[in-house]
């Protein structure tokens, strides 16, 4: 499926879910707090993700880096540290690169 730049191919893909512009969307964008991906959408996206670059996620915990639907109102108080490890755009180049997960420190 990939011919050339990685970058362009996930950003393009995020950028569809989204439905937003991908120049909106930087190698270094963070997927949770930057673009607001969380929940359903990050589960969608993530399952997309694999099967599209053919990434094997064992090991990866969606818990661990976005909030699900049931804690929409604890995600976007102001002045308030996310306790979710981010995942960047560049995140999910590497690991297409490599075809498996590596979890973000």
């Amino acid at each position: 499926m990939l011919n050339g730049d990685y970058d362009q191919w996930v950003i393009s893909l995020i950028a569809k879910m989204r439905d937003m512009p991908s120049d909106r969307i930087s190698v270094e964008s963070r997927l949770y707090q930057d673009l607001g991906i969380w929940g359903d959408d990050a589960a969608e996206l993530f399952l997309e993700y694999s099967e599209a670059f053919s990434v094997d996620m064992t090991g990866f915990e969606l818990a661990k880096h976005f909030p699900g639907e049931a804690n929409f109102f604890n995600w976007a108080i102001p002045g308030r540290k996310s306790r979710f490890v981010p995942i960047t755009v560049r995140d999910l180049v590497e690991a297409a690169k490599q075809r498996k997960w590596v979890a973000p420190r």
